[in-house]
Formats: structure tokens, sequence, C-alpha cells
């Protein structure tokens, strides 16, 4: 007997998609992650663009993360071109990237995955907020925070326009940095609050594979976000620019978003990657979090995301105070940016975003216009990883019914934190 579960739309995740599950003789036939959100286009139709202008074209893939966006296409550029940029710029697109985690972050944890992790469960955060509401009320604010980085350092909440090739159109004043270092402690106070929600979350435990982590070696020998090489958890170690060698890009029939395979099988990038690959460099008060919540990598399930993501929450508070101490110590208002001089070329760069490793690259004519544009976001590279722990989870319920398979098949999803219009 044959049956097929059918996810119409996946509630609570970024973008339109769906999941559907094909069972015969009680034994999966096949699982496939519709994604059927518009064609977006954005690697055709950068294609003569002048070099100056793609970040701001780029970040338009997405609202939530369009700062990491912004930032691996200017770092795309200045690869290409040969551009250095200052210790300050690095300080300043640390804390703007760290704004946009906090940001994402606190959406995802408080606002979209909590609903499926405490018990009772809830339809949604307006359920949850009525009987949570002190839980709700600090996500917000913590994710306000995050916006608030984005909007004095970036120049807006979202799509930033105080960015620019080389460096920042306008250094902010210190009192800016010293308003964002006093919501910053306060964030981190409101999240240490929420410690006992976290530890008390209940986890599904089906999902008990082992699987391949990908993720940026942070560069400075600190946990963070950027970096010039790719690490997988089988030990490998790739250069940025070999990044189509870790991703192997293919398109299936069913999905408007192509799918990734390292070694020809699904891998996972995201928060529960990087901390299974780098958590040993957190800082001093994530990596007491993380000991409090007994995260002790290897840890394979992805359900447990959202406790990484809350750790990492707590890491880009830390990170962010520590790099506006830096920037205040050596301020430079009127610091010019690099002289930057179009050549023919290509370059290409990755940034850890909130989702996962997140890649542009772009090839260049001797006027600066582009010829090539190539992007590969994290969700697309974690799409056969579902499909793959949506298999698991009904090969390890074999006594589900069809509401509770299609109600996994949701939380499954919604753990990885897709975003399907970056996809």
């Amino acid at each position: 007997m044959s049956r097929t579960i059918t996810v119409e739309h996946l509630c609570r995740v970024e973008g339109h998609g769906g999941v559907i599950v094909e069972l015969e003789n009680g034994a999966v036939k096949n699982v496939r992650m519709d994604i059927y959100e518009g064609l977006r286009f954005f690697e055709s139709f950068l294609k003569r663009v002048r070099w100056a202008d793609i970040p701001e074209v780029a970040c338009r893939i997405c609202a939530i993360c369009s700062g990491v966006h912004n930032i691996v296409a200017s770092q795309a550029i200045e690869d290409a071109f040969g551009v250095v940029v200052s210790e300050q710029t690095r300080l300043l697109r640390r804390l703007f990237v760290h704004g946009g985690n906090i940001e994402s972050h606190a959406l995802h944890i408080f606002l979209l995955a909590l609903p499926d992790l405490v018990r009772p469960r809830y339809n949604s955060v307006i359920e949850l907020a009525q009987e949570l509401p002190d839980a709700a009320r600090i996500g917000l604010d913590i994710k306000k925070c995050g916006n608030e980085i984005q909007d004095l350092v970036g120049g807006r909440e979202i799509h930033p326009c105080n960015t620019k090739i080389g460096g920042f159109g306008r250094i902010p004043d210190k009192d800016v940095f010293k308003h964002l270092r006093n919501r910053l402690e306060a964030s981190l106070e409101n999240a240490k609050a929420l410690i006992p929600l976290i530890k008390d979350l209940e986890l599904p435990a089906y999902l008990t594979g082992k699987g391949t982590f990908i993720g940026l070696k942070p560069e400075g020998g600190a946990y963070g976000y950027m970096g010039d090489h790719i690490a997988a958890s089988d030990g490998a170690l790739y250069d940025v620019h070999e990044y189509r060698r870790v991703t192997n890009e293919y398109v299936v029939p069913y999905s408007h978003a192509k799918f990734s395979a390292y070694n020809g099988e699904p891998y996972v990038v995201g928060a529960l990657a990087r901390l299974n690959l780098f958590g040993d460099l957190l800082h001093r008060e994530a990596r007491t979090i993380a000991r409090r919540l007994g995260f002790a990598p290897p840890v394979a399930s992805i359900f447990h995301n959202t406790v990484a993501q809350f750790i990492e929450l707590v890491d880009s508070i830390e990170d962010s105070l520590e790099a506006i101490e830096h920037i205040l110590a050596d301020y430079e208002p009127d610091e010019p940016t690099p002289e930057v001089r179009p050549k023919a070329g290509w370059g290409a760069a990755g940034i850890e975003a909130p989702r996962g490793t997140l890649y542009h690259a772009y090839g260049f004519d001797h006027d600066g216009r582009c010829t090539e544009a190539d992007i590969i976001t994290p969700t697309c590279q974690n799409l056969a990883a579902m499909e793959r722990d949506i298999r698991a989870m009904v090969e390890a319920n074999p006594g589900f019914s069809d509401e509770e398979i299609h109600f996994h098949a949701e939380i499954i999803v919604r753990a990885y934190d897709p975003c399907i219009s970056c996809s």
C-alpha cells in the first residue's frame, strides 16, 4: 500500500517551500524538499553590473541575511582587485556581521523554533508569548539589539547603505559605540536569564546518525565568522577559492533551488556545524554556557541547532563587546578607504552567515564590469541533509501516523533555520 504525506507550505520559515514523503508498504520510497519559491536569477542579472554596485544589488537576495551578502560580495571583489582593508574596517565588519547574527539567531530561537521545543507545544509565537511573556519579550529585545548594530554601523537595519568596497562610507561617532556597548551588556544579562528555558527544551532523540559538518575556519584563533579556509569534520581543509570542490552543486527536477553534496553525500552547515568544528574557540561566557547546557561536541542531531544558536548568540554579544573596545582604543573617524583599481580577473570569498557558510565569486572584464557571478547559500547546502533527516525520522518511527510524519517533517526543516528566499 502506498501513502504520500505532503507538507504543502512550511510554516515559520523564511520563504516558500514544502515537503513530500512517499511510502510504499510502510517503507520510505522517496523524500523531496519541494522548493517552489520563485526563481531569483541574481547570478544572471549581476552580469554587466559595475563592480561598485554589486554588493548593493547582491544584498537584495535577502532581508534577514542582507548584511552578510553585502560584506562577502565586497570581500570577493576586493579579492579580485587586490584590495587590502584596514584593521578598523575589519573590526567594523566583524561588529556588523555579529549584529546580523544576533538578530537572526534571536528571531529563529524565540519566534520560530521555540514553539516546537517547549512543553506544551504551541502553534505560534503568539500562543507562546501568552504563556512565556518574559522569554518573548527578552527574545525580541535581543533581536532589536542586533538590528541596532546593523543600523548604526551599516546605515540601515536591512540592505546596508554605509558599507563600500574597502571600508565604510562614514565611521560612526564614539558615542554610537558606547551606546551599543550598553545595549550589548544588557542583552548579555538578558540572555543569561533564559539559560534554564533553553536547558529544558525537549529535543526529539530519533536523529542519531552521524554526518559531515562544514564551515569556515575562523581567522585569528578565536570563534568567528570570517576566514580564508573551509574545514570539514573529516579533517580536510580547503582554500576558500576551492569552494566548488566542497559544494558540488547539482539540480533536481522538483526544486527551484540547487542542492549540494560533499564527496557525494549530504553535509550540514550552520551553528551546529560551527560548534562541532570550532566550539573549543568560544569566548568565556559562551563556553561556560555551553557546559551548563550540556552541549559537548560532536553533536549530530540537527535539533541541537537551536541550542547551538543560543550559544552563538552569547558568543556574538561577547565578541561584539571586544570589537567595540578595539575600535574605541584606535578610533580613526577620518580614515580613508583604499583606492580600488578595477582589472580583469576573478575573486571569491566566504563568510559564515547565521544559517551557514555563504560563498560569493565574481569575474570581471578590464572595465570592472561583472562577467560571471556565483552565489552559493547555506540553505542550498543543507537541503540534501534535510531530506536525509526526514527519511531517518520516518524509518526510526514506523508507528507514526500521517499527521505525526507531517508535524515532525516540519520541525526538522525548521531546526535547520532555512532561508528559502536565499536558496
